[in-house]
């Protein structure tokens, strides 16, 4: 993203200002520009990484989180993802920089927005009666504002209030997975996450990309061997998700590479579809299994269930929705349940050791967990994730078989919770939304906590 900055007395190139200046000081590819304009004064561009402004996070370290946009076309409308900008009719702007600017202009044109700003270099970039310099910026229900702090809108604050890199992908974000290819050449989009989402995360969000890449009649497919760290034969054994296409190829298919899904993940393109998980989702001798197993441990039993996340939620550094509850904050509400409902069983679902210790420690024989692999904090002195500390302890086929048992035990203890007479969950996770899928509305109480928010 360029930003605007008075011109110094340094020697750097030179370019003259017009309507394109953008697109031209991107061309050349040099970090800062001197900027030649007769008409209201001379300035300077410079250029500052998307990525440079986001916040370290520890989950997130080595990985680009937001592409740089160094290609993009404004007036390829068919292109562009307005469905975020139509809830509004206003946008205001605490900053004048490359991207505010690109998107007024946008805003103006197709949506016919008021737009606002308190700096007014912005009225040499922008000849508009829609644009107004102001002291205080409009914020209300019908703006969607642009503000100078780092947010995705993934936090809890909804899409409203975004910084201007976010803002921007928001609108681009689907030239940028076209890279140069027009709509109508697109047949497929081949599902693919990073590898530190887990099976939750996969089920959750191929919904979610299903619906939203449809309206362009591109089907979501999947074409490559794994998708994030599980194999594909896998994913067809246990879960209805897709197939393969054979025809895909990298003409007729959006294929992600690198971090391209987890960008796309952080946009309102994809959070406002619904994602159409139920019990369908598994496969009918996978969801059979489940059913038996569960009459025979809890048939005739008023059970409470209860999802504790721990081990790389803790390690990772999450915060915000995605910061869990700990066990001394969740006693608490658990033993006030258990007092107002008379529950004969505890079901907790845990992939962290000492979160069972200390549940049971509290709970005793009360207390129900599906018996897997746990792992503990000091487990992950060199890594921070579950999948990061899988592919250190195993590998090859070794590790393709790990992954694969956890998983399954990781959708036992979900759809057990699903089974349950009411459900508590630590925190915001892809487990608690499938949890919620797979019960269909029956649960008597349900209560997830927000500590981090």
């Amino acid at each position: 993203m360029f930003i605007i900055e008075q011109r110094n007395d340094n020697k750097y190139k030179t370019l003259i200002h017009s309507e394109n200046i953008f697109h031209d000081a991107l061309k050349e590819g040099e970090e800062r520009y001197h900027v030649k304009d007769e008409e209201n004064g001379d300035y300077d561009l410079v250029y500052i990484e998307n990525e440079a402004l986001n916040p370290v996070i520890p989950a997130y370290k080595n990985t680009k989180r937001i592409p740089d946009y160094l290609t993009y076309d404004e007036n390829e409308t068919e292109s562009l993802v307005l469905d975020l900008f139509r809830c509004f009719n206003t946008l205001s702007c605490e900053e004048v920089n490359e991207y505010t600017l690109v998107l007024a202009k946008v805003l103006i044109k197709e949506l016919d927005y008021a737009v606002y700003f308190t700096d007014d270099a912005a009225l040499r970039f922008i000849k508009s009666d829609k644009v107004h310099i102001v002291d205080t910026l409009p914020d209300d229900k019908n703006v969607f504002y642009i503000q100078k702090p780092w947010n995705t809108g993934m936090t809890g604050g909804g899409f409203n209030h975004l910084s201007a890199p976010y803002a921007f992908h928001n609108m681009f974000l689907l030239q940028y997975l076209l890279a140069g290819r027009k709509i109508a050449d697109i047949k497929y989009v081949s599902f693919q996450t990073a590898q530190t989402g887990g099976i939750g995360a996969i089920l959750e969000y191929a919904g979610k990309f299903a619906s939203a890449f449809e309206r362009y009649g591109i089907k979501l497919v999947l074409s490559e061997n794994k998708v994030g760290r599980f194999k594909r034969e896998m994913l067809e054994k246990y879960f209805n998700i897709g197939n393969m296409a054979e025809d895909a190829n990298e003409f007729n298919t959006i294929y992600f590479v690198d971090n391209m899904a987890q960008q796309t993940i952080v946009s309102y393109f994809i959070q406002s579809q619904k994602t159409f998980v139920d019990k369908n989702v598994l496969n009918d001798s996978f969801r059979h299994e489940m059913d038996e197993y569960f009459d025979a441990v809890f048939e005739g039993k008023k059970v409470l269930g209860v999802l504790i996340r721990g081990s790389d939620y803790i390690t990772a550094g999450l915060s915000g929705a995605r910061k869990q509850a700990t066990v001394e904050e969740m006693i608490p509400k658990i033993d006030s349940w258990l007092e107002e409902e008379k529950y004969d069983l505890i079901f907790l679902a845990t992939e962290d050791s000492d979160i069972l210790k200390q549940m049971y420690s509290r709970y005793g024989n009360k207390l129900k967990a599906v018996s897997q692999e746990r792992f503990s904090v000091k487990d992950f002195k060199d890594t921070k994730l579950i999948y990061e500390y899988e592919k250190k302890k195993a590998k090859g086929e070794k590790y393709d078989t790990t992954v694969e048992d956890s998983t399954i035990n990781y959708f036992y203890a979900l759809y057990i919770l699903s089974k349950c007479d009411s459900f508590m969950c630590s925190g915001q996770c892809n487990g608690y939304f499938l949890v919620l899928a797979f019960n269909e509305g029956k649960f008597k109480k349900e209560y997830k906590f927000s500590v981090g928010v």
